[in-house]
């Protein structure tokens, strides 16, 4: 069973997610308007929780560990091929998305035949420490030659990002994907409270977006030029991560049908993730500004464009999927 609303919704991430990727680098300004902030911020909670939520349903469907180890390794492959050769830094180091969906995947799916009290409890106990690393938070992703990569300073660095320091450290990243594990264990019962579930996660984001329009609490600066405001997670915004958690899991009861361009987006997420990764660092940067000659029009151009290569490359990889049979290309494709 193929979730369609499950797509349609990592695909609306993902749109979000290029749009945030793309602002540094076509916004000169050290600003984002509050509303873009936390619609920016929206992105990666999701796109996680359905990571783990579609862990779940592959096993569910019927597909082997041995394949599902395998699609991990597909992941850490793309993040490893986009740390070395785009963005030309050591791998293993800076704890993106990828690593963290590799990661934990691999970790999930050693805590299968456990039970889902013991999940849950193991994902709470991650994200809860976020309460003792926030002290160790000093954001500050020092530049290790790969020549360097087997070192002891290197070794020490890696876990140091990996936990507390890199862009999407386990802490509570990692929880948050076994609650979407979880989630698509119970859905069933879930779906029976679906209308509750929306409203109680309504009533989560509606409150923390007052708290956070009225600066209730303390938001976090940009982290180089990142708008997100997960850097490092507070608790204050595990509120509006779990309210989205609760609408998501209702809009998953849903028979979804339509936005058939965004639901190949989410689809074919780990090839548009590759693409949108290359062309942010080689394409997106003929239209940076300064300050001092900034065009609003040139940023627009710059992020219209952007989506329409996308497009035109989901288009692609959705042409030639099933002509594929050789599975090194496929994986290679990260189809």
């Amino acid at each position: 069973m193929r979730l369609f609303s499950l797509d349609i919704i990592r695909g609306f991430a993902v749109l979000i997610m290029v749009f945030a990727n793309a602002y540094p680098y076509l916004i000169p300004f050290d600003y984002c308007p509050k509303f873009l902030r936390l619609l920016f911020s929206s992105a990666a909670p999701i796109f996680i929780f359905l990571s783990g939520f579609s862990l779940s349903l592959a096993k569910e469907n019927g597909k082997k560990i041995n394949s599902l180890i395998l699609r991990s390794f597909q992941i850490l492959f793309f993040a490893i091929i986009i740390d070395i050769f785009i963005w030309t830094i050591s791998p293993f180091l800076t704890m993106d998305v990828l690593y963290l969906i590799s990661y934990s995947m691999l970790l999930t799916i050693c805590l299968i035949s456990f039970s889902d009290i013991f999940k849950l409890s193991f994902a709470i106990a991650i994200i809860a420490c976020i309460a003792l690393t926030h002290n160790y938070y000093n954001f500050e992703i020092t530049e290790i030659p790969i020549s360097d990569i087997i070192s002891g300073y290197y070794l020490n660095q890696a876990l140091h990002y990996a936990f507390i320091d890199g862009w999407f450290p386990v802490t509570p990243w990692m929880g948050i994907f076994i609650l979407g594990y979880i989630t698509c264990n119970k859905k069933l019962m879930l779906w029976k409270y679906s209308n509750y579930l929306l409203v109680l996660g309504s009533i989560f984001l509606v409150g923390f977006c007052f708290f956070y329009h009225f600066d209730f609490f303390r938001i976090n600066p940009l982290r180089d030029g990142y708008t997100e405001i997960f850097y490092p997670v507070s608790i204050p915004y595990l509120f509006y991560i779990f309210g989205l958690f609760l609408v998501i899991t209702f809009l998953t009861s849903k028979k979804l049908s339509g936005f058939r361009v965004i639901r190949s987006m989410g689809m074919f997420s780990l090839p548009i993730y590759f693409i949108h990764t290359f062309l942010i660092k080689f394409y997106v940067p003929y239209f940076s500004q300064t300050e001092e000659n900034f065009n609003v029009l040139i940023s627009c151009s710059g992020i219209l464009t952007l989506y329409l290569l996308i497009f035109l490359y989901q288009y692609f990889i959705y042409y030639i999927k099933n002509k594929i049979k050789n599975k090194y290309i496929a994986f290679i494709l990260g189809i």
